[in-house]
């Protein structure tokens, strides 16, 4: 039997400045959103313009690479997977998020030089932190159940 695939990648730009969070096990993750947009000219001629939001994560040191360097408006690619998570409000509804955790993200924006910023910066999660992100995600849940989101 064939395993499946899980893989995003998205271009696009920072809805707004990314917020580093701690998680109870000394871990920390960056959430930013995200847009994307696309384009298209109807069968009549008409141009219309689509825009999607994307809530996006990275563990770590990638995340704190992203509040370190990314700001709201920045371009960034994004490859990563999909993760869902579900919790029960105190009224016993169940809720349902869908996020992109980033294994990989390039800043596209010219950023500016005089904060030592570099073009097209590439950063890549270890292996080791690769193993280590399954364990992470479970605990991510219990985040998620908090008011923000």
């Amino acid at each position: 039997m064939a395993s499946g695939l899980n893989k995003v990648m998205l271009i696009g730009n920072l809805g707004r400045n990314p917020k580093l969070v701690g998680t109870a096990n000394d871990h920390s993750f960056a959430f930013f959103t995200m847009a994307t947009s696309e384009k298209w000219t109807t069968g009549s001629g008409e141009k219309r313009n689509a825009v999607e939001w994307h809530d996006v994560i990275a563990w770590d040191s990638l995340g704190n690479t992203v509040i370190t360097y990314l700001k709201k408006g920045d371009a960034v690619y994004v490859e990563g997977k999909l993760k869902r998570s579900s919790w029960t409000t105190t009224n016993g509804e169940t809720r349902y998020k869908t996020y992109i955790v980033a294994h990989q993200i390039k800043f596209l924006s010219h950023v500016n030089k005089e904060n030592n910023y570099k073009d097209e910066t590439e950063t890549e999660v270890s292996p080791e932190s690769v193993k280590e992100e399954k364990e992470k995600i479970t605990k991510i849940e219990n985040i998620f159940s908090s008011p923000i989101w």
